[in-house]
């Protein structure tokens, strides 16, 4: 009898367990869509930009598993990290050296401007300083104290890197270099390229994703040779946390075949830090969760937004608590 009722008891617990596991297994599955339609706006860079296309890849699945509708205008990482912070935009991409700028009132903004936090990375921007293939006189940026330079657009993040690196590490400015018989111009990346094609500027600077197009336009001819930021780098990093050393792999252009020790300034995608945490949570969990299909449909996507880089800009820019509720979530923060 004691046999039969222990075998009665396994049989009844056995069951249990069963009917236990079918309930948890037939549990709906977390819904972060919000019943009513979120609407936000969005300022990136212009229309065909690496920011633009990023957002309008990010975007869709924002709405098919949020029920959040983004709604993409251009702009530009300065004047973006300004409207950020004025409530004009829900979301901007900038980048990190804005914060750290803004947060000193320093760089472009003559007054403290701060309550601006980021939710993700998005690609390394870089400065790339290169010479025709054919050049034999700078090897150095010592060596360009008299030589046609080319630089970013007027007011660009570019060309105040470029300014200020040239003038606090090598004494270079506009007046040094017009004294001594060369010129320094404000250009397109375009025209910065066909110019070093031409032989009408010596050395260019640009910044951005790499590879540039505008630079691979010339890279067979009349061919590009990338010149060192050089050891001066090191020091002018130290107290320019905008802004972090980084290495473009080598073989990214015809011709070079050693990495490239450059300078970058992070682009960013940033937030008010009044912004709803829970807002910022899922709009963060579900960009990084469908990374693979938005990096099908935009490359820079695919080659530069990596999860475990997604740190990297937090010597100039603090993490928005809903951001980094997710990021402790899935173990990149302890």
């Amino acid at each position: 009898m004691k046999k039969l009722v222990s075998a009665l008891l396994c049989m009844i617990l056995l069951v249990a367990s069963c009917l236990g596991c079918a309930v948890a297994e037939a549990a709906p599955a977390e819904s972060l869509r919000y019943d009513d339609t979120q609407f936000i706006n969005m300022y990136t860079s212009s229309p065909g930009g690496d920011m633009y296309n990023m957002a309008a890849a990010i975007a869709p699945f924002w709405d098919s598993e949020l029920n959040v509708i983004a709604s993409i205008g251009p702009g530009g990482s300065v004047s973006n990290y300004k409207a950020i912070a004025n409530g004009e935009c829900t979301i901007g991409f900038d980048h990190q050296c804005m914060h750290y700028w803004g947060e000193r009132g320093e760089g472009p903004y003559d007054q403290v401007i701060n309550g601006v936090s980021y939710m993700a990375i998005l690609f390394p921007a870089t400065i790339q300083a290169f010479v025709s293939a054919k050049n034999t006189s700078i090897n150095t940026l010592a060596d360009i104290k008299d030589k046609r330079i080319g630089i970013g657009a007027v007011g660009s993040l570019g060309a105040r890197f470029v300014e200020d690196y040239l003038d606090t590490m090598f004494g270079i400015n506009a007046q040094t270099v017009m004294a001594a018989g060369g010129t320094m111009s404000n250009m397109s990346d375009s025209e910065m390229s066909s110019a070093l094609s031409d032989g009408i500027i010596d050395i260019g600077f640009q910044l951005g994703a790499y590879p540039k197009t505008s630079i691979q336009e010339i890279e067979n001819t009349p061919g590009v040779r990338f010149i060192p930021l050089g050891e001066e780098l090191d020091k002018y990093l130290e107290t320019n946390k905008g802004w972090a050393k980084f290495d473009i792999p080598a073989n990214t252009y015809a011709g070079q075949t050693e990495p490239y020790t450059t300078a970058t300034s992070w682009a960013i995608m940033s937030v008010a830090d009044s912004t709803d945490e829970e807002l910022v949570y899922r709009l963060t969990r579900v960009a990084w969760e469908h990374i693979e299909e938005e990096g099908e449909a935009c490359s820079t996507i695919a080659r530069f937004m990596k999860l475990e880089d997604t740190l990297a800009p937090m010597a100039a820019a603090k993490l928005h608590p809903g951001a980094e509720r997710y990021y402790r979530e899935i173990g990149l923060l302890k």
